[in-house]
């Protein structure tokens, strides 16, 4: 029955549809950028609490530069005021004076703070860098697992879309009530509608037919379809 050679042909096209989306979406390439993405996230976790500390330091730094260049000001305008020549009484100038070395005073204690919070954000700076390397290297495989999965797509995209359109023609020569059977076969074994009868075995299941049931098949009139009936495959012999 050239009906179920044909047909044979679709199947084929089926099975390798079949296999591409399966392919698709289980690419190597997928898997390993699912670790990648695993270990970015984690990196990100992991590297969250010393973020937090860097800032941390980063402010009190800056509030500690901000209160040092506000004393800075105010020693200038004593000392603009002390040397203008307005003030000519001693005690007034040594009150100036004392007020003078209480803010460098002062100055030299937030300076020290101030490298103290220098010193202690080396290594935590140290630990971001490490992160920054491992996040760029990250980064950069993702990219590459990107690009690689892209690629592979296009192709499987392509091959499927020939088996598509050769499946399309060859359909199209079968009976509407053949394929509609083949079609609902299919989708409840396993996508197998059709398979050979190579010496008396179903190659869709494996069974071997009984010696009664391949007499009454071989028996049918070449307009008959005949099923295995184990998987219910429409048979090709």
């Amino acid at each position: 029955m050239a009906s179920l050679e044909t047909l044979l042909a679709v199947q084929g096209h089926d099975t390798v549809l079949t296999q591409l989306l399966h392919r698709r979406t289980h690419l190597p390439e997928q898997t390993e950028l699912a670790e990648v993405q695993r270990q970015l996230a984690v990196l990100e976790a992991e590297a969250a609490p010393t973020h937090a500390a860097h800032d941390d330091l980063i402010a009190r730094e800056d509030a500690l530069e901000t209160q040092v260049a506000a004393i800075d000001t105010k020693i200038k305008e004593v000392s603009a005021h002390m040397y203008s020549g307005s003030v000519s009484v001693p005690r007034e100038l040594q009150g100036m004076e004392a007020d003078i070395a209480s803010l460098r005073k002062r100055r030299s204690e937030l300076e020290d703070t101030e490298l103290g919070l220098m010193l202690e954000r080396e290594p935590i700076d140290a630990q971001l860098e490490v992160a920054a390397e491992r996040r760029k290297s990250l980064d950069k495989r993702a990219g590459e697992l990107l690009t690689a999965i892209a690629e592979a797509l296009v192709i499987l995209d392509t091959d499927a879309a020939t088996h598509v359109t050769q499946r399309a023609a060859e359909a199209a020569d079968i009976p509407a009530d053949l394929m509609a059977q083949y079609d609902r076969i299919r989708t409840r074994n396993n996508g197998v509608g059709i398979a050979r009868l190579e010496h008396g075995t179903c190659m869709s299941c494996r069974l071997k037919l009984s010696a009664m049931e391949m007499d009454r098949i071989k028996s049918i009139g070449p307009n008959d379809v005949a099923l295995c009936e184990e998987c219910g495959a429409i048979l090709f012999h």
